[in-house]
């Protein structure tokens, strides 16, 4: 019942006009909570098989559906008197902590996932990550759930402006040796990262078709080209970033010998101090913010 019930609110959400009325979207939410309270309070898994397309529409259809909630509750001017009562004295439906308590767990049932330090040596060295999962993580229903809950909780951090969490929801992957490769500058992770993780971009005038001619990569070489010329300019301003703030007030000719020992090597010092010159320029600019 509860799950036909959540496709019969989605299907409101999909093709009703103007949208659903505050208490369908009220019981849509509760009937939620229904849901996840079953798979999750249960002290074994419960025994419930579901394709992993509908496992994945489930978490897809509640990060909409709250996004929803907040947009039309925010349309003041388009709701009637009896709307706003019914919004004003239900507080708890689609409240934000409620989203993340609901999906957070859902993330954490899953034992491959939530057992990060049990898991991580075992998926570094190859091994088979059901060995330590346990009996939730070897469960289906679980796993993928699981796995699909760190999807919307980086979209629920996402929509509200919280990017430091989102980033933090997905660090199964470890990248703690590339981001320190490219905190040292090493320009060529920062390639390497840039067109593994870019979208796969369009030319938006490709040119005339020849026999044997292979423009579509010339846009993401170009776009490639241009993240990595924004990365020499920058390559430095960390350096002298924490030179400032290290110092209250430091001469030019001392933050120039700091900046040639950086760079591990002696330059003249009328060189050091226009390079030196340029960088600073080149913070200014960088730190800008441009107020409209």
């Amino acid at each position: 019942m509860i799950l036909y019930k959540e496709l019969f609110y989605r299907d409101i959400y999909a093709r009703v006009p103007g949208g659903p009325k505050p208490e369908q979207r009220f019981h849509s939410f509760y009937n939620y909570c229904d849901l996840f309270n079953y798979i999750l309070s249960a002290e074994t898994p419960v025994p419930l098989e579901l394709p992993d397309q509908w496992l994945w529409e489930l978490i897809d259809e509640f990060v909409y559906q709250f996004q929803s909630f907040a947009q039309y509750r925010s349309r003041t001017s388009k709701l009637s008197p009896a709307e706003i009562e019914a919004l004003n004295t239900e507080n708890k439906a689609w409240n934000v902590l409620f989203n993340l308590r609901l999906v957070w767990p859902c993330e954490k049932s899953a034992k491959v996932i939530g057992k990060q330090p049990y898991c991580r040596p075992v998926y570094a060295t190859g091994g088979d990550p059901e060995s330590v999962a346990g009996e939730f993580g070897r469960h289906s229903l679980y796993k993928m759930l699981g796995y699909f809950s760190l999807v919307g909780l980086l979209r629920l951090h996402s929509l509200l402006g919280d990017y430091y969490q989102a980033i933090k929801v997905l660090r199964e992957k470890n990248y703690h040796e590339k981001m320190f490769k490219m905190q040292y500058g090493d320009l060529g992770e920062f390639e390497s990262c840039f067109t593994f993780a870019c979208p796969k971009f369009l030319s938006a005038c490709p040119p005339p078709i020849e026999p044997g001619s292979n423009y579509g990569r010339d846009a993401v070489k170009h776009q490639t080209q241009v993240f990595m010329d924004e990365v020499r300019q920058q390559k430095m301003l960390p350096t002298i970033r924490s030179y400032l703030k290290l110092y209250t007030t430091l001469p030019l000719a001392k933050l120039a010998a700091f900046m040639s020992a950086a760079r591990g090597g002696e330059r003249d010092a009328a060189r050091e101090h226009a390079a030196l010159a340029i960088h600073l320029l080149c913070f200014k600019h960088k730190m800008k913010n441009v107020v409209t």
